[in-house]
C-alpha cells in the first residue's frame, strides 16, 4: 500500500524532471499537508511554516480561497479531478496568471485521502492571448471597414450602371432610324458604354455586396421603364 512519504519522494523526483512550477497536497479540512519548494518560494514563505496551515492563514485572497476550497470539497466527494482552473494576482511585477488542478489521491483506498494540486504560471501564455485577441480584433474591424467601403463603392456602381443601360438602349434605337455616315459614330459611343460596362461588372465581381432577398416584380412594368 502506497504512503504519503513515498507518494511525496515520487512527487520530488517529477517535480525535478518536469520542473513543475508548484505542488501543494491538502487534506480534508483544506490544510497543506506538503508544499512544494517552488510553491513555498512563490507564496514566500519556507515549506516548514506552511505545513498543517489552511490558505486564508498564508495571506492567499479570501474570494480565491473560497473557491479553491469548495472545489476540494467536491473532490473529495466525488472523486473527480477539476482541471483548467485559472485565477490572477497582482504582484509588484504585474498582474500574473495560473492555471490549477485538484486530483484525489486514493493510496490505494476507497475513499480519497487527499487532494494533490499542480499550479502553473500562465503569465506568458495568457499576454501571447491578449496579444493575439488584440491583433484579431484589429483585422476584423479593417475586414468591417474594408466591408463598409466594398457595398459603398457597389451601390455607387449600381448608380451608374442602370443610367448608362437606359442611355445605351436609347442609342442602339436611334442608330438604327439615322442615315448611314451618323452609323459609324453611334457604333463608336455604343462600344465605348460596353467597355465601360464591362468596367463596372468587373469590379462589382470583387465588392462584397450583401445577399439581397428575391422578390417578384411586374416584368411589363420593368420593359415599359427602360425602353426606348
Amino acid at each position: 500500500e502506497e504512503s504519503l512519504d513515498s507518494y511525496l519522494c515520487d512527487q520530488k523526483k517529477i517535480q525535478s524532471q518536469l520542473n513543475l512550477d508548484q505542488i501543494y497536497i491538502l487534506d480534508k479540512e483544506c490544510k497543506i499537508v506538503y508544499a512544494s519548494r517552488s510553491g513555498a518560494n512563490f507564496l514566500g514563505i519556507k515549506p516548514s511554516d506552511i505545513e498543517g496551515k489552511g490558505w486564508h492563514e498564508i495571506g492567499v485572497d479570501l474570494e480565491l480561497v473560497k473557491k479553491i476550497e469548495k472545489q476540494i470539497h467536491e473532490v473529495f466527494s466525488t472523486k473527480i479531478t477539476v482541471t483548467h482552473e485559472t485565477f490572477q494576482i497582482q504582484t509588484a511585477q504585474g498582474v500574473k496568471y495560473f492555471q490549477y488542478t485538484l486530483c484525489p489521491l486514493s493510496f490505494g483506498r476507497k475513499e480519497v485521502e487527499m487532494v494533490i494540486s499542480y499550479v502553473k504560471d500562465i503569465t506568458e501564455w495568457k499576454a501571447a492571448e491578449i496579444t493575439m485577441m488584440g491583433q484579431i480584433e484589429q483585422l476584423r474591424q479593417v475586414i468591417n471597414k474594408s466591408d463598409l467601403i466594398g457595398e459603398m463603392a457597389a451601390g455607387i456602381a449600381h448608380e451608374i450602371r442602370n443610367p448608362m443601360t437606359v442611355i445605351k438602349g436609347y442609342l442602339q434605337f436611334f442608330s438604327k432610324k439615322i442615315a448611314g455616315n451618323m452609323s459609324e459614330q453611334f457604333n463608336v459611343v455604343l462600344s465605348e458604354l460596353d467597355r465601360v460596362e464591362q468596367i463596372i461588372s468587373n469590379f462589382l465581381s470583387v465588392a462584397k455586396n450583401k445577399a439581397e432577398a428575391p422578390k417578384y416584380q411586374d416584368l411589363n412594368q420593368i420593359i415599359k421603364e427602360v425602353a426606348p
